[in-house]
């Protein structure tokens, strides 16, 4: 493991200055990476390329490379096919060290993040892929432990994966061997391409986990258009994975996305999501009541409701 090479692949639309942080932070690293590749998606890479040239002294012995999609707005339209999953597979084709770290352009990773992770692999022999705690800073620079109790380790249930988000994709170093056999992120996704590439690589192998908290994740409020984004593509994600979950699992996701996308005012999504949501609790005659459940969903009656049908259909076990 020690002998096996590191690329870091940062995807980024190319002016925000946090990216600055992340690459200082990425040059500080106890076990330092072979190669940098930072993925502009968009047609003007001069910032990054300013950024890393006043950067160029600390990244002395690494190779650093800028790639360019060319594919980012421009006058409010898109020039071509984008986004977070487009950007990472043009990384996965120019970077071709044995493991790859995926890192959002806004974060940081303490020292020993790399030096943590890859020993982590070399002590979990049968684990292609290792991950670590995180911290989330806010915006008034207020720190909180993202995850909550033990991580899980070992085989780890997609659902799991899906609900309770135990493991971040920007937090881990995966084989670069996995990523060619899941053929790359699904270029259909940009808002939750790294949470299907988790669900995929959580059905592929088992994971090792780092308890130490290296990856600071720095959390920043997102606009109505992205969350509309997200909602729609969160229930194309649960459409693509319910396959195999039980039939309570299937209605926690459907209901979780109805609420959230009901809360922001996403009608066409909220009310797919309720009719999902209702079939799996009641069956296909529960659909039409998609609806009126929508109405009273943050009711507390309802909410008990809600919590009854779960562990009705926790007993009968999908």
């Amino acid at each position: 493991m020690a002998d096996q090479t590191l690329g870091v692949i940062v995807p980024t639309i190319g002016d925000r200055p946090e990216i600055r942080r992340l690459l200082e932070s990425v040059a500080n690293q106890v076990r330092r990476p072979d190669r940098i590749c930072v993925v502009v998606d968009a047609d003007d890479p001069a910032f990054v390329e300013s950024v890393l040239e006043g950067l160029s002294a600390q990244m002395d012995g690494i190779d650093v490379d800028v790639v360019v999609t060319g594919a980012r707005r421009r006058a409010g339209e898109y020039l071509a096919e984008t986004g977070y999953g487009v950007a990472v597979n043009r990384g996965l084709k120019a970077v071709e060290t044995d493991l790859i770290a995926l890192l959002d352009d806004d974060d940081e990773i303490l020292p020993e993040h790399f030096s943590n992770l890859t020993a982590a692999l070399a002590n979990t022999p049968e684990a292609r892929a290792a991950y670590t705690r995180v911290t989330v800073v806010s915006v008034d620079g207020t720190r909180r432990s993202f995850q909550k109790g033990p991580l899980p380790r070992g085989w780890v249930d997609p659902f799991v994966v899906m609900t309770a988000h135990p493991v971040l994709l920007p937090t881990m170093v995966v084989e670069r061997s996995l990523y060619e056999e899941l053929d790359g992120m699904d270029e259909s996704f940009d808002r939750k391409a790294d949470t299907d590439m988790l669900v995929r690589i959580a059905k592929a192998t088992p994971l090792a986990a780092v308890d130490e908290a290296t990856y600071l994740y720095y959390r920043y409020p997102h606009g109505s258009e992205v969350r509309a984004r997200a909602h729609e593509e969160t229930a194309e994600l649960v459409e693509k994975h319910q396959s195999g979950m039980t039939r309570r699992q299937r209605f926690v996701l459907w209901d979780s996305l109805a609420r959230a996308a009901s809360d922001a005012g996403h009608d066409g999504v909220a009310v797919k999501a309720a009719r999902e949501a209702m079939r799996n609790a009641l069956g296909s005659w529960g659909q039409p009541l998609a609806v009126p459940y929508l109405r009273v969903r943050g009711s507390k009656g309802l909410r008990r409701v809600a919590s009854q049908v779960s562990r009705s259909l926790r007993r009968r076990r999908g």
